[in-house]
C-alpha cells in the first residue's frame, strides 16, 4: 500500500480496462494489484529522493501535489513496462520532474507535516565537561 497514491487512485485515475492492460502479465482478465504496487513503491522512492532533503519523511499528511506527482509517476512507470510510453505520458512525466526538482530547489514549497518533531530532527551537541577554567589556569 502507498503512502502518496493507493491502488485505488490508480484505478480511479485510469479506467480498470488500462489498469488491466498495464498490468495483466499473467492474462487473469484483473489488474495484478502486485505490479501496481512496485510502480507505487517506485514512483514514492523518487519523490521521497527529491523531497527528503527538505522534508521529514514519511509524510503524515500528503499533499494534494505530491499525490499527483505520484500518480502521475505511477502511471508512467506502469506504461514503461510495456516499452510504450504514449508522448502524453511522457511530456508530463517531464513536467512532473521539473517540479519535483523545483521543490527540491526550495522554488516552490509543499505544506507538509511529518512524523517527527522539528525537536527530533535538530542537531545534538554534545560537549565534555570544562577540563581548564580561569581558575585552573590562574598560575600559569
Amino acid at each position: 500500500m502507498g503512502n502518496y497514491v493507493t491502488f485505488n487512485d490508480l484505478d480511479e485515475y485510469l479506467s480498470h480496462t488500462v489498469l488491466r492492460q498495464l498490468t495483466d502479465d499473467a492474462n487473469t482478465g484483473a489488474a495484478d494489484v502486485a505490479v501496481v504496487e512496485e510502480a507505487i513503491v517506485g514512483a514514492e522512492a523518487e519523490i521521497d529522493g527529491y523531497i527528503g532533503g527538505l522534508y521529514a519523511l514519511p509524510l503524515v499528511t500528503v499533499p494534494a501535489l505530491v499525490a499527483e506527482i505520484a500518480t502521475q509517476l505511477t502511471v508512467y512507470r506502469l506504461h514503461l513496462r510495456r516499452q510504450r510510453v504514449p508522448e502524453d505520458i511522457r511530456l508530463a512525466t517531464e513536467q512532473t520532474r521539473a517540479t519535483l526538482q523545483a521543490i527540491a530547489d526550495g522554488s516552490i514549497t509543499i505544506d507538509a507535516t511529518s512524523s517527527t518533531t522539528a525537536e527530533d530532527r535538530a542537531p545534538v551537541m554534545e560537549a565534555y565537561e570544562r577540563i581548564h577554567t580561569r581558575d585552573t589556569w590562574s598560575g600559569w
